[in-house]
């Protein structure tokens, strides 16, 4: 009897060894929440000799918090009583719902620096602003509704910020700061969605190419867009992000091109404010971008050149600049 069971023994061993055991892989379970932290400059540009450009869009900063959920008020307002995220990949097949919020500042300033406003010119312009996005992600799809609270003028803090880093860095002080947007509260209600479809390519290469489309409606901008992007990267056994919702298999190491058509209906800052004399807004403005990126572990690096065309009319031609995006995951 004591050799019968011996055998049994070994023998359910044997199975328990040989069978599969389910475990969650790093492509079953996301990030539980990403930060990212971006910086825009025109310092920061890819270019040649000479002193740098330093007007229209000069520099940007934000710090975004990703969730892979969602409060419980918003699954109630959209009709979903469960308060599961999109960590699982049979969640994110069958449709979640992800958030994120973000705080950031931004800095216009005109080509002719000048004590004194030029006609035709943008104005000196800053934003200080707070958003809330709410993300619903499927299988190769992604959309969002966001909304935008900011503050233009002095509170905004872009005088001290931009002449701050000029005296740092030994340079002359912006001169028509004294002449910027007025102190106003602004708000924009942003629509964003993004169809990806992915092909593998060999055993450890992709690529990917995604469309996307959204509008922008509110007090400080108004404005349709459209554009593609291009990815081709490594392979890495690393999970998915609630930083970029609409990648399912995320690159270690990639490239990436995209392009934006934008039809602007309403920018304060290119045109200023009602009866204000500047700039004359152009209707249709494209965007081009060529970056790298390289996610490890809970890291991910990644810089663009960008380059926005022509905004108003007196623009002598395109404006480039770079961005710098580090983001952190976390589980």
């Amino acid at each position: 009897m004591a050799q019968a069971s011996t055998v049994r023994q070994s023998t359910l061993l044997v199975l328990l060894l040989a069978c599969p055991v389910p475990t969650a892989t790093a492509q079953s379970v996301g990030a539980a929440r990403s930060v990212t932290l971006m910086l825009d400059n025109d310092l920061v540009a890819v270019r040649g000799a000479g002193a740098p450009p330093d007007y229209d869009y000069t520099h940007g900063a934000k710090v975004a918090l990703s969730w892979a959920g969602a409060p419980r008020f918003v699954h109630r307002v959209l009709g979903r009583a469960s308060t599961s995220n999109c960590r699982g990949l049979e969640a994110r097949r069958a449709g979640c719902i992800s958030a994120a919020v973000a705080v950031g500042q931004e800095i216009y300033t005109p080509r002719d620096d000048a004590s004194q406003p030029v006609p035709g010119e943008r104005p000196y312009a800053g934003w200080l602003y707070a958003s809330a996005t709410v993300r619903r992600v499927g299988p190769g799809r992604a959309r969002s509704l966001g909304v935008e609270l900011g503050v233009s003028g002095p509170p905004s803090l872009a005088e001290p910020v931009q002449n701050g880093a000029h005296r740092l860095l030994g340079n002359e002080a912006q001169l028509g700061w004294a002449h910027q947007l007025p102190t106003a509260l602004g708000v924009t209600v942003h629509y964003g969605e993004g169809r990806r479809v992915e092909r593998t390519l060999g055993q450890s290469s992709a690529a990917a190419v995604a469309l996307r489309w959204g509008a922008a409606a509110g007090t400080v901008v108004t404005a349709l867009s459209a554009g593609a992007d291009a990815t081709l990267g490594l392979r890495g056994d690393l999970p998915w992000s609630p930083a970029d919702p609409g990648v399912e298999r995320p690159a270690r190491l990639y490239a990436r091109a995209g392009v934006r058509q934008d039809a602007v209906l309403r920018n304060v800052f290119v045109e200023g404010r009602p009866g204000s004399g500047r700039a004359e807004r152009r209707l249709f403005v494209a965007q081009a971008d060529v970056g790298l990126g390289y996610r490890w572990r809970t890291l991910g690096l990644e810089y663009r050149h960008v380059v926005r065309s022509r905004e108003y009319a007196a623009q002598p031609s395109a404006h480039a600049y770079g961005s710098i995006t580090l983001t952190i995951h976390g589980y």
